[in-house]
């Protein structure tokens, strides 16, 4: 369900504060990544500054402790579009209270207006779940309009892939919060606008619509329209598919379908959670049945994408950094046979290679721009380490 809060009269009518908080929250606040609401307390974020009150980013009538009954009155009447005549109490009874009985989250996607006509439509993603003994607790995470995909600088060979009828296997991975999503919606952006053929998405929640350009778009939402990542990605696969998008690889079935999806001669486009590229391989190979399946992610791999973001000096947002491991023959070998000495020193180069383009390279241009603190380059070290460690 989906709503439009354009018309929101900040805070002359209490009850819709929460709404006009987060509304205002795009205007003061652009750096948001998360709005953390907890019943009883004041609004806070987290943002390029770290978790902070809304408060101290300028936001207008944050300060403010939410109660129940304002999180009720929102979730019924700006998110689900009940009518002002109609209870929020009875609704919150029939929608919500079965699920957060069975100690549930309930999630939401709910459409803001645009800024403009004509502007990209805006969207929150909600999380409503229950916490200090029957409290409740509401995430809200801005989704952001996908930033075209010349402008993530993105290794060179990868783009040209993409622009170019790609196959096999983009793994996009990272902590969460990393623009992984963000970063999968680039490329559907462009590749529906650019190349002729069937987009279909599978995902928990759908993020935001993709409308079909050049080629059709078909998005299924995980318990709504198909009943896990699994079934969805096995079905794509006979539904004439030219790129296919796995919101979340979590669990065998998935794992499974994404390394079959690669070989499919489809793009397959999944996002794992993730701390290096090499765990990332290893999870995707137990989930996907471990050595048996080393052949063929071997034969259909585009490229391992590790994301994160970096703070900016002046905490004003985030810059989006990342380390590529190319599915070139040198990479495909190493992973074909198992060696895992070949894939630690294909990843130990700290520049760029054909085979391997390393996060801290990113983060040191960035820190000699001073564009982001020191310490991030530090952090990039500890990853590199970390990286290094697994290989081991």
């Amino acid at each position: 369900m989906t709503a439009s809060v354009a018309e929101i009269n900040l805070p002359k009518n209490k009850r819709s504060g929460l709404a006009g908080v987060l509304w205002a929250c795009r205007t003061f606040a652009p750096s948001i990544t998360d709005i953390l609401i907890k019943e009883g307390e004041p609004i806070r974020a987290k943002s390029a500054r770290g978790v902070v009150p809304l408060s101290e980013l300028h936001v207008p009538n944050a300060d403010l402790p939410i109660g129940a009954d304002e999180i009720r009155y929102f979730m019924a009447h700006f998110v689900d579009r009940l009518s002002p005549n109609e209870s929020a109490n009875d609704h919150w009874k029939a929608n919500y209270a079965p699920s957060l009985s069975k100690r549930l989250p309930v999630y939401r996607t709910m459409e803001l207006s645009p800024d403009k006509p004509g502007d990209p439509v805006p969207h929150l993603r909600l999380s409503l779940y229950l916490q200090g003994r029957g409290r409740l607790a509401l995430i809200a995470r801005p989704v952001l309009t996908p930033p075209a995909l010349d402008t993530l600088a993105l290794p060179k060979a990868l783009v040209h892939r993409l622009r170019s009828a790609p196959k096999g296997l983009l793994i996009l991975t990272g902590p969460t919060g990393a623009g992984k999503t963000t970063t999968a919606y680039s490329i559907l952006e462009e590749l529906k606008e650019c190349q002729s053929g069937h987009i279909v998405t599978i995902e928990d929640p759908i993020e935001r619509p993709l409308d079909s350009a050049r080629s059709i778009v078909t998005q299924r939402e995980v318990g709504e329209d198909v009943n896990s990542f699994g079934d969805g990605l096995y079905e794509a696969l006979r539904q004439s598919p030219d790129v296919i998008l796995a919101g979340e690889v979590r669990d065998e079935d998935a794992g499974a379908a994404a390394i079959l999806g690669g070989q499919s001669g489809a793009l397959m486009i999944a996002t794992m959670h993730g701390m290096s590229i090499q765990g990332t391989l290893d999870k995707l190979l137990s989930l996907g049945g471990g050595e048996a399946k080393r052949t063929m992610l071997a034969g259909s791999l585009l490229a391992i994408l590790r994301l994160e973001l970096v703070p900016y000096l002046d905490g004003s947002k985030y810059a989006l950094v990342h380390e590529a491991l190319m599915g070139t023959d040198e990479v495909c070998l190493a992973l074909r046979t198992g060696d895992v000495k070949a894939l630690k020193n294909i990843m130990s180069s700290p520049t760029d290679s054909e085979s391997f383009y390393p996060m801290s390279a990113q983060i040191q241009r960035l820190v000699g721009g001073r564009v982001v603190a020191p310490e991030a380059a530090g952090r990039a070290d500890g990853l590199q380490r970390g990286r290094a460690s697994a290989l081991r």
